[in-house]
Order: structure tokens, then sequence, then C-alpha cells
């Protein structure tokens, strides 16, 4: 009788440690699930366009599923602006987001190889010399300048001069009053006779429509969809200032604190995030400048001839650019011949 009871006491004692050790590994593991939760914050220049609002929606979506719900990323729109994204992510004020290079190609040339004129022809060919060449070129390079890891990239498509005058030949461009958006555009705009003007973004509409400029250079999901082309009537599809990347970049000390697992995770989505980019900017390019001469706007392309007497006119831009990289320690004649060299097999297919 006495075993019997000791049997059951046994049994019951072993069952109650039975449960509690259960519910304190559930307990462990919820915490320390809870303490795994990394977040994110990460800054979003606004840009009307669908590529913009899909990276607001996709990434903390596609991340989160990735990492099954362990990294949280936190979109939000103009935390800084874009000439102090930068040091703003290399500083660790915020985590990460987007980069635009074009806004730094003064002093920091080499990743935007893509901004010299007559080079990248459209933006299929931007993609192709981005993932081929550039996808290196900015990993490196953002580490170099900024100390920020490179996870993907962005596209700024159909770049073209908007105005209120047709540029059809070299010789439109002579006393023309365009803004430029970096270095390059507004060397190039001058060698070619034009007069390049810099002014804040929020007074162009108005000066377009004063006529105190004549015409701009931007994407064409911009224009239409910030309403300027109706202060415009021609959109020049010159490749004076090809489509540029911007760039998905993290802090060092924030990437290197994530879990090793999840590094490839985060590297993957990300470019996938940045395939997705691509298609629907070449797309909404496209589309939307059809929806443009729908509405009365003129699309010019110039032909072989013009491009070529650009290219050949804006020369000095190239040795300019090369003389820059040498000042900063970048190899820019070899990235130029490069890019070249593939776009050379391209257009030979």
């Amino acid at each position: 009788m006495k075993k019997q009871t000791m049997y059951r006491i046994s049994v019951f004692v072993l069952l109650g440690l039975m449960v509690f050790t259960w519910r304190a590994n559930a307990q462990a593991k919820k915490e320390t699930s809870a303490t795994d939760k990394i977040t994110w914050v990460w800054n979003l220049m606004p840009i009307p366009s669908v590529i913009s609002t899909f990276s607001m929606k996709e990434i903390p979506k596609r991340v989160a599923k990735a990492t099954d719900g362990r990294l949280i990323i936190q979109m939000n729109q103009s935390l800084v602006g874009p000439m102090d994204a930068p040091s703003a992510m290399s500083e660790g004020r915020i985590d990460g987001g987007l980069v635009t290079t074009i806004f730094f190609s003064g002093e920091w040339p080499y990743p935007n190889v893509t901004a010299l004129p007559f080079l990248i022809g459209n933006d299929e060919e931007l993609k192709e010399v981005t993932y081929k060449i550039l996808w290196d070129v900015l990993e490196k390079s953002y580490h170099k300048k900024y100390n920020l890891v490179f996870l993907g990239s962005w596209i700024y498509a159909n770049q073209g001069i908007w105005s209120n005058r047709p540029l059809k030949i070299i010789e439109d461009f002579k006393n023309v009053k365009i803004r430029g958006h970096n270095y390059e555009a507004a060397l190039s705009l001058k060698l070619m006779g034009a007069t390049p003007i810099t002014m804040p973004w929020p007074e162009v509409h108005m000066a377009l429509q004063r006529g105190v400029m004549d015409g701009v250079i931007t994407m064409v999901a911009v224009m239409v969809k910030s309403g300027l082309y109706k202060v415009t009537k021609y959109a020049n599809m010159w490749p004076l200032a090809p489509a540029q990347p911007g760039a998905w970049v993290v802090n060092r000390d924030t990437w290197n604190r994530l879990p090793e697992d999840l590094k490839p995770k985060v590297k993957r989505v990300m470019r996938e995030i940045t395939d997705e980019i691509f298609r629907l900017g070449i797309q909404e390019g496209h589309q939307i400048l059809n929806d443009a001469e729908s509405e009365g706007i003129k699309v010019i392309y110039p032909n072989a001839e013009q491009i070529q007497r650009g290219k050949v006119m804006t020369a000095p831009v190239y040795k300019n650019w090369i003389n820059r990289c040498k000042k900063t320690g970048d190899p820019g004649e070899e990235l130029i011949k490069k890019v070249e060299a593939l776009l050379r097999e391209m257009r030979s297919k």
C-alpha cells in the first residue's frame, strides 16, 4: 500500500515538474522571440511614382516575411532631406533607406558613371549595366565613402528634357535655359549651347509657367504626376542625363548587429525588390510617356546623327569626370570602358 502511494506521489511530482518545465520553456521562448525582434528605421524621399508606393508597402512586408517577423522595417518619408540622407545613415541617426547618387556626383563621381551624357541609351540598358557592373561598384563605393552596406538599387526611369521649346537638333539648345539635376547635366547643357539653371524644385513649376526658365531635366513620372507637364509643351528624350540609379543602403553597425542567419535572407529579398522596381519603373515610364502624348505633349527623339554630334560636343564631360575620379582614387576610365564594352555587346545583338 505504501509502495503504491509513494509511486503515485512520484508520478504526480514528475508530471508537475514536466508541466512547470514546459511552461518555463514556453515563456523563455516567448521572451527570446520578443528580444530577437529588430526594428530598422528607413527613409524614403517621396517621389510621385508607382515604385515609391511599391517600396513603402512591399519592403516592410517582404522583409518581415523573409525573416519570419524578426526584422521589422519602418518606412518613413522625408525623415531627412536627400542631400543629408547618406551622412544621416552613416552616423546612425537613421538605420538606412534610399540614397540618390546623382545629387553627389560633383564630390563623388565614380558611382555616377551613368550620369555621363549619351552613354546609357535607355532604361533597359541601365538595368543590364546596373546588374552586371554597377552592383559591385555601388557595394564598394558606399562602403568606402560612407561606410554603408549596399542592399539594392532603384531606377529614375525615362529621364527627358521637358520644355516649352522643341529640341530636335543641337542648334535648338542655344541659349535655352534648362534646369539640370547634377554636375554632369549642367556641364553637358553648357557645352551644347544651353544655359544651365540652378533652382530649388518647389520653384520649378512657377518658373516654367512664367518663362523664367525654358525646361527641366527629370523623369517622366515626376513631370506628369506632379502636373508639371501642364506648363510645358515638349518631352525631348535626349540621353543627355540618362536614368540614374539610386541605392538601398543600411548603416554598417546596424547591419553587423543583425543575426548572421538573417543577412542572406535580407540580401535576397532586396535583390527581388530591385527586380520589381526596375520592371515597374520601366513599365510606368513607357506608359506615362504615352499618356503625356494623349494630353498634347509632343515627344521628340533625336536621331542618331544628333546623338553622335552631342557625344562629340560633351566629350570634355568625360575627361572632367575621369580626372575627378582620379582625385578620389577611383578607376573612372576603366569603368567607362567596361560599360561601353557591355553596351556594344548588347547593341550588336
